[in-house]
């Protein structure tokens, strides 16, 4: 939690479930590569159509959307869930969105009681990844495909691991799961 909190302090790293589900940190310059190779080329809604996106990752989406940067216990409040009833659903969603990076962890916070005061454990927030690291994404000299984007990640993570596996590297980092 700490890694995380310092890299985000010092916009280094992107943190969240976004290399296919798994935790981990995604660097500034790597960051456009796996936006390119994750996010998929159709709107949130045609995912949703197409039985891709559940109802709650839909409606999370949707409530980003509205209200900007929210945290996991308002997210919960908002779809009328409680940690003991409901949130699984909730969790599995929003890590459904992150690997898709439609959404991105936006730092963490302290949830907020009915006087305003802050109270218990930090939860983490979140935000639209297209706004949240517009910067990081809108790179005009890494204007690639989805293909070329998995090509650069492959060959960076071998160039950076000499051992490496290409074939078990892109196993875990693009097949799709059942």
């Amino acid at each position: 939690m700490e890694m995380e909190r310092q890299s985000r302090k010092e916009q280094t790293a992107a943190f969240g479930c976004l290399l296919n589900g798994y935790k981990g940190f995604v660097s500034e310059k790597m960051f456009p590569y796996f936006y390119r190779a994750y996010h998929p080329q159709r709107t949130l809604e045609e995912l949703y159509d197409d039985g891709e996106i559940s109802f709650e990752g839909c409606k999370i989406y949707q409530l980003i959307c509205q209200y900007g940067r929210m945290n996991t216990a308002e997210i919960r409040h908002a779809m009328c869930v409680t940690k003991k009833k409901g949130s699984s659903k909730i969790d599995r969603a929003i890590v459904e969105l992150q690997k898709k990076f439609f959404i991105s962890v936006a730092g963490s916070e302290h949830k907020i009681n009915k006087f305003g005061q802050s109270y218990g454990w930090r939860v983490m927030s979140y935000a639209l990844t297209d706004d949240f690291y517009k910067e990081w994404i809108e790179k005009p000299e890494i204007n690639i495909s989805r293909q070329e984007a998995k090509n650069y990640i492959l060959k960076v993570c071998c160039k950076n691991n000499l051992n490496a596996d290409m074939e078990q590297i892109a196993k875990v980092l693009f097949a799709t799961p059942k």
